[in-house]
């Protein structure tokens, strides 16, 4: 995942994904997309996780962890996630070499408890933080 951000007071979500990621058209297919939220803890499990982006990701029961599935759309996720989202995909637009998707929240699940999460700080963010002289607070 290259984007991905959150409209809270319309309940909407935008993700940004390269054409070469193999579950793109996958989940332009279903129209559906899960996102959760990962106790820092976890970090290196999400990376290595997101190594297979252009390969075929392993299957479920050979995860070094136990998943279980999102109430609605049945989809797998690691039992230690402190939460997640499950958003349908509206519309898409093709930006060259990424897709954009835009999509609407349609259920949320809050696991446990825990303010450290692993956090994704896109470089432009960074840059805008720093053209206001602001540093960019972590926590």
């Amino acid at each position: 995942m290259d984007l991905l951000g959150e409209v809270q007071a319309q309940n909407k979500y935008v993700f940004g994904l390269r054409h070469t990621n193999r579950t793109l058209q996958r989940i332009i297919a279903t129209g559906r997309i899960v996102v959760s939220e990962v106790p820092a803890a976890y970090e290196d499990a999400v990376y290595k996780l997101g190594k297979h982006h252009s390969s075929s990701p392993p299957a479920p029961g050979e995860l070094p962890f136990e998943v279980k599935c999102t109430g609605n759309f049945g989809y797998y996720y690691p039992a230690w996630v402190q939460g997640y989202k499950e958003v349908r995909i509206q519309k898409t637009f093709d930006m060259g070499s990424h897709m954009l998707l835009w999509g609407q929240l349609e259920g949320e699940e809050k696991i446990s408890e825990g303010n450290e999460h692993a956090y994704l700080v896109h470089f432009l963010q960074y840059l805008h933080m720093k053209g206001k002289d602001k540093p960019y607070a972590l926590g």
